[in-house]
């Protein structure tokens, strides 16, 4: 059995899917107009993942994230635990028909994008960033990677609105790295070696960064480069690889994630890297204590729970985390009762393109963002709570700021720009592995971004790509003969050769 990577997925399969949820939602007592919404968007979610490439689009990794993760795999769990899927939320026909609404303009925005850059050649293919040696790419982002965090760490190269605060934000190199590796080591092994050392040591580098900064995102975006990675090699899956993995993934779960959730209450008042390291190793030594803390954090349902964020009856792990939809049907169902901010968050986001260094007059207050909403809506967060973040999706920042016109108007032509720069920057991630940075990445911007973050990482991330291709380029099969100890030849290597070139 090897990975999957699908270009493209089969519309009748889904059909198959979406028919039986429908059944059983109505078993459940769902309502009609619900199931019949949840039914029209899982279709229009392959259809537009289809339209965009599927995988072979950065695009498509975009469409597959934000279905699964804002709608579906909540919907389809709800449907396991023989909960109604409607229950538990404000305003869930109105929601649904919001998600419903974005998916067509998701699907308007793929049209578009994919009639602006038919026929060209990316910039991946431009820069020659497509036949580099992955091998040394890698150990170069590895070094890089290591030595920004570093001076982070030391604290040398100043605070915020200097170039290395500008830096941090398009700083991708020890994601990179992991990808760029484990490609390389698949590729020249001929599928027998699944990691190296240089490989294993940006895992370890990028796991440790996410557990001391308690972020999920962090602990798992290293686990997820690597199996991204694997499914564009079309690795051929092997029990000696797949348990272990499991079970990495297993510990990652059970310990990680409470360490990531319950930490963060720890760390609110550490000053530096050692307290924050040495907060984690408490916590990993009281493990029991962090897990009883972490599953008291979501109670049992009461007459508030929909507007807390919480979406199934019960205590549900990670799980109440992995779904947008009680969050942002608080934020609808508030927003149609006539509360809708307008632009000014647009505006801002733009606005804040530019880093402090280079403006340092701009507009210092943040407008809009996740906090902000959660304090109007009301009930998320203490009256006094400005730090926590709140996680929206693109859809309900859409519908809060225009309504209608937010969804049908202002988010297809923000997805038209993320799309078409996004995609033509690195082309198709089985020929050149760039795009792969984005398949990661999208399983945080996709589903929980708004369209403010979206906006954002239109700019950082296209700059970050940039910087990480021109420096895989010109820097790092240098700076990959230096660390090696031997010399290289400096152009492109085996390793350079196409990922799939047949995959279908």
């Amino acid at each position: 059995m090897r990975l999957p990577f699908p270009t493209r997925v089969s519309l009748a399969h889904i059909a198959l899917y979406a028919a039986a949820m429908f059944l059983v939602q109505q078993v459940q007592h769902t309502s009609l107009a619900f199931s019949v919404l949840y039914f029209g968007f899982v279709l229009l979610a392959a259809v537009t993942f289809n339209v965009a490439g599927g995988f072979a689009r950065p695009a498509g990794a975009y469409v597959f994230w934000f279905a699964l993760l804002t709608v579906m795999l909540g919907v389809t769990w709800k449907a396991v635990l023989r909960e109604p899927a409607d229950s538990n939320i404000d305003a869930p026909v109105l929601t649904m028909a919001a998600y419903a609404g974005g998916m067509v303009s998701m699907l308007i925005a793929m049209l578009i994008s994919r009639a602006l850059l038919a026929g060209r050649r990316s910039l991946s293919e431009v820069l020659h960033a497509n036949r580099i040696d992955l091998g040394d790419a890698a150990i170069g982002c590895l070094a890089a990677g290591v030595a920004i965090t570093a001076l982070n760490l030391l604290g040398l190269g100043g605070g915020s609105g200097t170039p290395l605060a500008a830096l941090n934000q398009v700083n991708f190199f020890l994601p990179i790295a992991i990808l760029l590796g484990t490609v390389h080591v698949i590729r020249s092994s001929g599928g027998r070696k699944v990691i190296d050392l240089p490989t294993g040591l940006a895992i370890l580098l990028n796991f440790f960064f996410g557990l001391i900064a308690f972020s999920k995102q962090g602990i798992f975006t290293p686990l997820l480069s690597w199996l991204v990675a694997a499914c564009a090699c079309r690795l051929k899956l092997r029990l000696s690889w797949a348990l272990p993995a499991a079970l990495i993934l297993f510990f990652t779960v059970l310990w990680g994630v409470p360490i990531a959730q319950v930490g963060r209450e720890y760390a609110e008042n550490a000053t530096g890297t050692a307290q924050r390291i040495r907060i984690v190793a408490n916590l990993l030594f009281n493990i029991g204590t962090v897990r009883s803390d972490y599953e008291a954090d979501v109670p049992e349902p009461d007459a508030s729970l929909n507007t807390r964020g919480f979406y199934f009856d019960s205590n549900q792990g990670l799980l109440d985390r992995l779904t947008m939809m009680p969050v942002d049907s608080a934020l609808i169902g508030y927003s149609s009762r006539g509360h809708y901010d307008g632009l000014g968050p647009i505006r801002f986001a733009f606005e804040n393109w530019l880093p402090h260094f280079i403006a340092p007059h701009k507009e210092q207050d943040a407008v809009g963002g996740g906090n902000a909403y959660a304090h109007e809506v009301g009930n998320f967060l203490a009256p006094d709570d400005f730090a926590t973040g709140v996680s929206f999706s693109p859809v309900a920042e859409a519908f809060h700021l225009e309504g209608w016109w937010g969804i049908f108007l202002l988010a297809p032509a923000l997805w038209v720009m993320l799309f078409t720069v996004l995609d033509f920057l690195t082309g198709d991630p089985r020929r050149a592995p760039w795009g792969l940075f984005l398949t990661v990445a999208y399983a945080h911007v996709a589903p929980e971004s708004l369209l403010i973050g979206m906006i954002q990482f239109v700019w950082s991330g296209s700059i970050g790509i940039l910087v990480v291709m021109v420096f895989c380029v010109r820097v790092a099969p240098v700076l990959g003969a230096v660390l090696t100890g031997r010399a290289r030849d400096l152009g492109p290597g085996p390793a350079a050769l196409p990922l799939a070139p047949r995959l279908r």
